[in-house]
């Protein structure tokens, strides 16, 4: 049997692996457009930060006696005929078309940088607008900087904007981050988890300008003179910058798969707990495919590497005969900005809507006599009708991310408020707490449904 592999991100790496897992004689084929194997793009903008090299961030995918085809670009695909069409990019001047036969095909393509509808970003694209979706992106944007002290515009405030804005500022940089939301990480925490994380942006030198919608770059020659906003933001609605930097997300191309009867929602590749799209020896993983929320099933998307490569693992051992199944995402995240951890899991306040009830602490890591204490932030998201766990969030300079591991855990097991609150941490002066903050979280939210009961009787 062969199995062809549609791109080799993350997704595409685990699907390979666990295919040869579960079958030994399996053939695979993986068909990428790169010109090398591995990008481990999450660490991006710490090579722009001069922390890590480009060979840290390229690397090779580990030798299971795969076929890898770098340089073809896959341009259609045909069910059919089990068969992808793919132009070979290594003659640059004269691309060949050719077929590659599969009797199982895994996609993986990912999604691609976002770029808004702003008028004259298309011509100033890697000139003196830049976007963060490869090597040569950061490439180019580093090249446009280097050895110059430079005013940049970072047009959005999720987790990659802020993270290049942070990297940016280390090397000596002017950063302004504008977004069109009212707080910073809008897809991860709420305005009052987001507040704690600005505090720690602007102590660092970034300025941040909220509810401002950008709508055009003014450039003369190639060099950019200002933007325009379609309100009026700050002190200096209008300041002048020489590069921008779009960072307002992805989106999947699913033409392709459009046009191959495959079934798309209006967020990506629509499949099964198998993976499986419509055809059931075609399967979608990664940043293209449209999921379910593990917590209430409403249709969901989850662009992280932990997410892709889970569902790697389920469509490349089915793929290869096997029965695995991904119940749902929770969107697991965690950034680290300079010493800062913000993490979160689930549904934030906006998401679950108004039947909640919230319980939030601040504590410090570890007893204040024993060591270096610091400040932890931790709000948890609670149902109100059955106390069900939904989502978390965690801001500080250490420990969010372990709180939140904690708590995803909880969500997955279907864990109330109650049961999260009676378990059993692990205590020494040295590294925690006895009466950790999310503990002390989860004993608010039951306060506080304790005091709505009262109020009843």
């Amino acid at each position: 049997m062969k199995l062809v592999i549609l791109g080799l991100g993350t997704g595409g790496i685990f699907s390979a692996i666990s295919a040869r897992k579960h079958d030994r004689q399996i053939s695979i084929c993986v068909i990428d457009n790169k010109d090398f194997e591995v990008l481990h793009s999450c660490g991006l903008p710490y090579f722009l930060e001069g922390r890590l090299s480009s060979k840290s961030i390229i690397g090779n995918m580990p030798d299971i006696g795969a076929e890898i085809m770098l340089r073809h670009e896959v341009i259609a695909i045909e069910p059919e005929k089990k068969r992808v069409c793919a132009l070979d990019k290594k003659d640059k001047k004269n691309s060949k078309r050719i077929y590659v036969n599969y009797d199982k095909l895994i996609i993986s393509t990912g999604a691609k940088a976002f770029i808004p509808e702003i008028a004259g970003a298309e011509k100033l694209i890697g000139k003196c607008v830049f976007k963060i979706d490869s090597i040569d992106d950061i490439s180019a944007l580093d090249r446009s900087i280097d050895g110059k002290k430079k005013r940049i515009a970072v047009i959005g405030a999720g987790a990659i904007g802020i993270e290049v804005a942070y990297a940016l500022k280390k090397r000596g940089m002017d950063v302004t981050v504008i977004e069109s939301m009212e707080h910073s990480f809008p897809n991860a925490l709420d305005l009052d988890m987001a507040e704690v994380a600005e505090k720690h942006l602007k102590a660092s030198g970034i300025r941040l300008i909220f509810k401002a919608r950008v709508k055009g770059f003014n450039s003369k020659k190639g060099s950019l003179d200002s933007i325009d906003f379609c309100c009026q933001a700050g002190d200096d609605p209008n300041p002048d910058f020489d590069v921008a930097i779009i960072a307002t997300g992805t989106r999947p191309d699913l033409k392709m798969m459009q046009d191959a009867g495959i079934r798309c929602g209006k967020l990506g590749v629509l499949v099964n707990k198998r993976m499986q799209t419509n055809y059931p020896d075609i399967y979608a993983v990664g940043d293209i495919v449209q999921l379910r929320s593990l917590i209430d099933k409403r249709p969901w998307v989850t662009r992280l590497a932990s997410a892709a490569y889970k569902q790697g693992i389920v469509a490349g051992a089915n793929a290869a005969g096997g029965k695995r199944v991904y119940d749902g995402a929770l969107t697991s995240f965690v950034t680290k900005i300079g010493d800062l951890e913000i993490a979160s899991t689930g549904f934030g306040s906006e998401d679950a809507g108004t039947d909640i009830i919230t319980g939030k602490a601040k504590a410090l890591t570890m007893p204040e006599w024993a060591g270096k204490a610091e400040e932890l932030y931790v709000k948890l998201i609670v149902e109100k009708k059955t106390h069900r766990i939904i989502g978390a969030q965690a801001v500080g300079f250490k420990g969010a991310s372990h709180r939140i591991d904690v708590v995803s855990t909880a969500i997955k097991a279907g864990m109330t408020v109650y049961d999260l609150a009676g378990l059993e941490m692990c205590y020494c002066p040295a590294v925690s707490d006895v009466y950790d903050v999310l503990m002390q979280a989860a004993d608010n939210a039951i306060r506080k449904i304790e005091t709505a009961k009262n109020r009843k009787k």
